[in-house]
Parts: C-alpha cells; structure tokens; sequence
C-alpha cells in the first residue's frame, strides 16, 4: 500500500498530466489501372495511436504505433488473407530537447518529412516516412512576424554488418517564413548530401533510377533544392476562416543534368475538423529519372517511382467533428514511355 500511494500513484498522476495522447483510423477504398496491367481494386486500414509526454519545459518525448509492415512508404493493411490479423510496428520513438529558443534537437525516429523540412508536398518525401537520426534547427524573429532559420541533419539510411560504408542522408536547409495581414509564406533553399550511395540498392526503392546491374547506383544523389509557399487568409460569408494557398518545390541531382519540380494550389477551410469544413487542391509534378533517389517519393504517385509526370485532385470534406470523408485521385504517365496509372481512393479518417 505504501509504494502504491508513495510511488505509483503520483508518478502515474504525472504522467497524465504531462502527456496527451493521439491517433486516427483510416479506411480506404482503392481501385488503380495501368497501362498493360490489370485493374486493382483493394480496401485497405490505417491505424495510428501515440502520445507526447513533457518531462521538463525542454525536454519531451514521443512514441507511437502504426499499422502496416516494414514498408517506410506506407502504413496500410489491405483487407486480405482470408480475415488475417494485421502487423503493427513501432511508427515513432523520440525525444525533442530545447536548450534555449533559438535551438532544437530532435533524436531517434520522428515524425513525417514536413514537420523537419520545409516541403510544398510530398515530390520528394511521401508523408508516412518517418526520419532516423538526429535533426538540428536553429532560429528566430529578426523583424516583426519574420523568422529566419536554418535545420539540417544526419539521417541514416541502412546500416551493414560487412562493411563501414553505410549510406547516410545530411540535409541541409535555410529559410524565411512570416507573415503580412492576411498573407503567410515561406521560402527555403536545402542542399541534399548523400554518402556510399553510389554502388548501393535498396530493395524499398522504384526500380526507376539507373542502375549498373553488377554494381548497383551509378550516381550519389547530391541534390539542390527550392520550397516556396504563399498562404492567403480570408472570412467567406459564413463567417469562418477560409484560405488560398499556391506554392512549388524544385529539385536538382548535382550528380547528373536531371530535375523535379512540383506546383500546387488549394482553396478551403484552414483546418478541416469542424462539421462543414472543407479543401479542395490540386498539383502537377515531373520528376525525372534520376533527379531524385526512387525509394523516397510518393509511393501513390505512379507506385513511387521517378521518371514520372501527372496530376494529382483531392477533396476533403468533414462530416462531424474530426471525422473526414476525402477523394484523392492520381493521373500519372513515364515520361520515358506511353505507361501510365490512375489511382482512385476514397477515405475515411477518425481522428481521435
């Protein structure tokens, strides 16, 4: 009784306090036709739960589960195998220490590409990985709504029992982020270094980028890139907050005379969670064959690959409070051949 009520219980109470929990539940129905292929139509679950908990006001920590395998690129299980029971993996597991304002550090898995990169989308990244490593940002105001900052990292990408060559990702990146009246933007330039790409494979990759059969990679991947997106806010007549954004992403592979870019605009509510609230956006990229490395990319677009070009239209729309009905459809074509894939998915997201 004692170490129950001495120990337990107020440890416990404090953990409560400090922490709060969070998850969603996604069911998806996805039909896909491509070029030469058969249609594919699959009904396939998402499901997420974690927590945050603060230790002290600098330092936090963040763990989480997910549904779905091995695969960085996806979270999903499809409603397969005759009723089989679905994996669930460690999704998250990191803790976030502030020393001062200026400074961030972030070590361990964290969370999705755009929360520890300036991004328009997901050209480069698709948003269900989660970074390995340790992550680094630095900034503050140097004028009224102004805020300049800089964040790099050393993400590692496989590691080998044989070698000391392991492939590393050190991205580097600076920006400007502020606001005027009504209108938010951000602008940022990143350098992508890459170490012992050149010779390697990875089996979660495309199968896109170019390859020497008894070697692997031909090229590092060293790649320049551009962010920039401005945010409009405006009341409609209903009263609420609605916005209009447009912005684009830009990449370069230094190693080789190939790039990327991706344009974007939406229009809608500024959060979608309250009953009636909305968005509507839509997005054109091209990326080609080895302007980016294959294993990274938007595993919907085209199944993940690079030497793509197309559209991509989503709609969302909330129902009730944080339940979501939303439309996503991709129209994507090779730019080195006449293949092409249309993905439909229709979703329904529960957050909680």
């Amino acid at each position: 009784a004692i170490f129950i009520t001495g120990f337990v219980t107020p440890v416990f109470a404090d953990f409560y306090e400090n922490t709060k929990f969070k998850g969603d539940l996604r069911l998806r129905y996805q039909t896909q036709e491509e070029t030469d292929k058969e249609t594919r139509s699959r009904e396939r679950i998402r499901f997420r739960f974690g927590f945050e908990t603060e230790i002290t006001e600098q330092l936090k920590v963040v763990a989480g589960l997910a549904s779905g395998g091995d695969d960085p690129r996806s979270t999903n299980e499809t409603m397969d195998d005759n009723f089989s029971t679905k994996g669930i993996a460690l999704d998250l597991a990191y803790f976030e220490w502030k020393p001062s304002d200026p400074v961030k550090l972030t070590l361990g898995k964290f969370g999705k590409p755009s929360n520890y990169l300036t991004l328009a989308k997901d050209l480069l990244f698709d948003g269900d990985i989660n970074f390995e490593g340790q992550h680094i940002w630095l900034g503050g105001e140097v004028a009224p709504d102004v805020e300049i900052y800089a964040q790099g990292g050393i993400f590692w990408l496989d590691e080998y029992s044989s070698t000391e060559d392991d492939p590393f990702m050190f991205p580097i990146q600076a920006g400007i982020s502020g606001k005027a009246d009504a209108i938010k933007y951000k602008l940022a330039v990143a350098y992508y270094s890459f170490t012992n790409l050149e010779g390697n494979s990875f089996y979660e990759g495309g199968g896109t980028n170019t390859v020497d059969d008894d070697e692997g990679l031909v090229y590092d991947y060293n790649s320049y890139g551009l962010t920039g997106v401005i945010e409009y806010g405006f009341a409609g007549g209903d009263g609420k907050d609605y916005m209009f954004k447009v912005g684009g992403e830009y990449i370069k592979n230094d190693d080789v005379s190939e790039d990327g870019y991706l344009i974007l605009a939406a229009i809608g509510s500024k959060k979608i969670k309250d009953p009636g609230t909305w968005q509507v956006a839509v997005n054109y990229r091209e990326l080609e064959k080895d302007a980016w490395l294959d294993i990274f990319p938007d595993s919907d677009a085209f199944s993940g690959k690079t030497d793509i070009k197309g559209y991509e239209f989503i709609v969302e729309y909330a129902v009730a409070k944080n339940v979501i009905l939303g439309l996503d459809y991709y129209d994507i074509q090779r730019i080195s051949s006449d293949k092409d894939q249309q993905v439909l998915q229709l979703d329904c997201v529960i957050k909680f």
